[in-house]
């Protein structure tokens, strides 16, 4: 083997391994991008049923509150009947009494 031979045997190596490690950095920047994208698509797609499932459970607790809310006013209102019954009552005894004097 010659020198020219073994020189050219050196740079067809040398261009081979600069090639390769070319051709697998790009390939590796690509995958990691593609890894990239397919990570924030799935963090959008959690953040957007997040999102949903807190509208719901907001939705359900204004719903009990509202409930609630419908439960108190109406055991105020029995309440404030019993009392206004009683008052009634009360005054009807007394008129009774009043009469009797």
């Amino acid at each position: 083997m010659s020198s020219t031979e073994i020189v050219l045997i050196a740079v067809s190596v040398l261009t081979t391994i600069v090639l390769s490690a070319l051709i697998g950095s790009l390939l590796y920047k690509r995958r990691v991008k593609r890894t990239q994208e397919e990570v924030d698509e799935k963090s959008k797609l959690i953040l957007k049923e997040a999102e949903i499932a807190a509208e719901n459970l907001k939705k359900d607790k204004i719903l009990e509150a509202k409930e609630r809310i419908l439960k108190m006013k109406s055991e105020f209102e029995d309440e404030a009947n019993r009392k206004k019954s009683l008052i009634i009552a009360n005054e009807q005894k007394i008129k009774q009494r009043e009469q009797a004097l």
